[in-house]
């Protein structure tokens, strides 16, 4: 997406045009509004970005959730230090 496109899209959803945006993770940077609800498609490549992930939804403090779909083949593996 050109710059052009990417302003418009924004411009249409802090206007209240667009309720939600679909996009990838580069999006998240520069964007300067209130983000409510983040949902990820697939599993971080690690927990810091996980959390970044988490902490974006609702900055403002109003209550945002993070969903995230993952395979159901997901393998959690703990490694103690």
């Amino acid at each position: 997406m050109d710059s052009t496109n990417c302003k418009e899209v924004l411009n249409a959803l802090s206007e209240g045009a667009a309720w939600y945006v679909v996009a990838t993770i580069s999006a998240n940077v520069g964007i300067n509004m209130t983000v409510t609800n983040v949902i990820c498609i697939d599993l971080p490549g690690s927990v810091e970005e996980l959390t970044q992930w988490a902490g974006r939804a609702s900055q403002d403090g109003s209550g945002g959730m993070l969903v995230v779909y993952a395979s159901r083949d997901l393998e959690v593996v703990c490694h103690n230090p």
